[in-house]
């Protein structure tokens, strides 16, 4: 039996399987490598997106730094003026009370 060459086929193969099978391989590749390209866009797309959130983050941190320091700013200043008022309030109610008391001590 003597061998015809190195790559033999069954005589009922002929070119269209061939290029049947070399065309679902090529497929395959190509069908991986879309894939892959997509999840690769993906990540990048994501570690993008994560970079935007961080930057975004620190920016309302630091409005909130700015807003706490305004609040606390406003808080002071509302009770120094709150005080100041008390004190007004205080005296004038004295000084009512002196009158008061003064027109008693005339009758």
């Amino acid at each position: 039996m003597a061998r015809k060459g190195w790559f033999s086929f069954d005589p009922t193969i002929h070119a269209g399987h061939v290029m049947t099978a070399l065309t679902i391989v090529a497929c395959t590749v190509g069908g991986y490598i879309a894939i892959v390209s997509d999840i690769n866009f993906l990540k990048q797309e994501n570690d993008h997106r994560k970079l935007e959130i961080r930057e975004e983050t620190d920016a309302r941190r630091a409005d909130i730094v700015e807003v706490k320091a305004n609040a606390t700013e406003l808080a002071k200043s509302v009770n120094s003026q709150y005080e100041g008022l008390r004190k007004d309030m205080n005296s004038w109610f004295m000084a009512l009370y002196d009158k008061i008391d003064q027109k008693a001590d005339k009758r």
